[in-house]
Parts: C-alpha cells; structure tokens; sequence
C-alpha cells in the first residue's frame, strides 16, 4: 500500500505488516503499533539524510516490521564508505532515542509508563535486530560493503541474503515450536516471515544488480577517464554468470583466460565481457569469447 511521497520517495506500506497494524488496532493496541510505524519511518528518515548527505538519491521505501527496504541510485558516485555510512544511520538514530526514552523515564514523572516502556523496548529491537550481519539488515549490508573487494558484490550478496534465510525460517520454526509449547510469539513469526521475503528478493536481484552496476562502471569509467584495475586469472570453462558475480565495485576488470594446461590463452576486458553477456547470456564460458571475437 503506497503511503504518499515525501521530496520524491515514494513510502509503501508492505500488506503484511499493514494486516499487523490493523489486528494490533482491533486488539486494542492500535497506539502502540502507530508508535512502532513512527519508530520505523523515524529508522528510515535517518538513512535518507545520510544518503543524501554522499549524493546518492533514495526513489523508494517499503516499510516492514523490523524497518524498511530502500531503492537507491548506484553507490558507485558516492565513495567506499558510503553504503557503511548509510546502513549504520539507521541503528544509531535508534539507538539515540533509546537513550533519550531512559533520560525521560528516570528524570520525569511520565503517566503513560507502559508507553514510554513499549518505546525504549522498540527502539532497542529495530536497532539490535537490524544489525545482524544478514542481508537485508543494516547489518548486512554494512558486511558486504567490507566483503565485496574480497569476494565480489554479487557472490557477498548471495552469501548474506542467504544468511538471512536461514534466520527467517530459525525464526518461524522458533516461533512453532513455543506455540506448540503453548507460548504465543507472534513478533518472531512476523519477524521471520518477513526476513525470509526480503532476503529471497535480494538473492533473486543479486545477479541483475552486478549487471547494472557492470554497465554503469563504464560510463563512469568514460565520464572520469581512469579507475582502479583488478585483475582476475580464470580457467576457460568457468561459466560468465560465475565470473559476474566476483567483480567488485569501483574497480575495473581484466581477465586472463588460462586453458587445459594452465596456458594464458589470452585476456579481456570489462566491455567485452559484458557484450558477451548481453549476447550469449550468462552462461558461456568465459574462454568461448576469445573463439567468438566479441
């Protein structure tokens, strides 16, 4: 459900998570699931400044339970820490309120002391929960900016999005398991579901996303006129999509081919490699370029 656009984000309420606040309302929690919905944009809100503040433009947020998924411009502009500095936004704005929560319970009298409670306590789960180092949790993408000079972007992707499958489903299994204890844990089932969703939706975008980040990096490459270069040695029958999901950003690419006997059979660029994968696909071994003169 789309909630309107704030200075050109677009804010989407994910249906799940809009059914949650609609049974929190008719139990009787309806102003503690509003206080959580602010908490959340709150969340949001401090990783727009941040991104703003390196230049990189945010054109859409879904809002979840345990924070919001963001649709960013390409990070490539923005500088190595960037991606770092905006997933940490988050957390810290939460953390903040947490401490501002416990400065007003321990030096006011507040009447609604259940409120301020459920306050400090969401506060204090948005922030933990988000920095678990699974993707899509700031925590996550925290780690992959660290993993993608080692392993590439697309591999790091896989690799923590995959995590946070598995913590959704240990997540809901948890949760069946105390029901069948006789324990209600409602959040974990939610939280879980919702975790296994996004995740899902990262390992699917993984590949795609290295493919525009490949054709971005060469107009950038024409647009600056240098970047840095990797090198990477690869056996000839290595498949293109393998290859795609071990470049790292910001750093342009040469591959040396090797063959049967270890032989350098010869090397490529970026550009040719990606012309190759627009016009075999993704699964043409990476020596079959030289063969085809792409």
């Amino acid at each position: 459900m789309r909630l309107g656009s704030v200075y050109g984000i677009a804010f989407r309420v994910n249906p799940l998570f809009l059914l949650i606040i609609m049974v929190a309302g008719l139990g009787g929690y309806f102003v503690p699931a509003l206080v959580l919905l602010g908490l959340i944009l709150s969340h949001e809100l401090a990783h727009i400044i941040v991104a703003r503040s390196y230049g990189v433009s945010i054109t859409e947020i879904e809002l979840m339970p345990f924070g919001g998924v963001a649709r960013t411009s390409d990070l490539s502009d923005a500088g190595p820490g960037a991606e770092q500095a905006i997933a940490l936004a988050g957390p810290l704005n939460n953390f903040l309120l947490l401490a501002g929560g416990l400065w007003l319970k321990e030096n006011f009298m507040v009447k609604d002391t259940a409120l301020l409670d459920f306050f400090i306590e969401g506060n204090l789960s948005l922030s933990t929960f988000n920095l678990l180092p699974v993707l899509p949790l700031d925590g996550g993408r925290f780690l992959r900016n660290m993993l993608s000079g080692r392993f590439g972007y697309a591999r790091a992707t896989r690799l923590l999005a995959r995590a946070g499958q598995v913590v959704g489903v240990v997540l809901i299994v948890s949760a069946g398991l105390f029901l069948v204890l006789g324990f209600l844990v409602p959040n974990g089932f939610a939280l879980g579901l919702f975790l296994l969703i996004a995740s899902t939706r990262e390992v699917r975008a993984a590949d795609w996303r290295a493919m525009k980040s490949l054709w971005k990096k060469q107009e950038d490459l024409m647009r600056k006129g240098f970047m840095p270069l990797r090198e990477v040695v690869i056996y000839k029958d290595i498949p293109l999509k393998t290859v795609l999901r071990c470049l790292v950003p910001q750093m342009y690419h040469r591959f040396i081919i090797l063959g049967d006997d270890l032989e350098e059979l010869g090397g490529i660029g970026e550009r040719r490699f990606f012309q190759a994968l627009i016009e075999y696909g993704p699964e043409l071994p990476v020596g079959d370029i030289l063969k085809k003169g792409v």
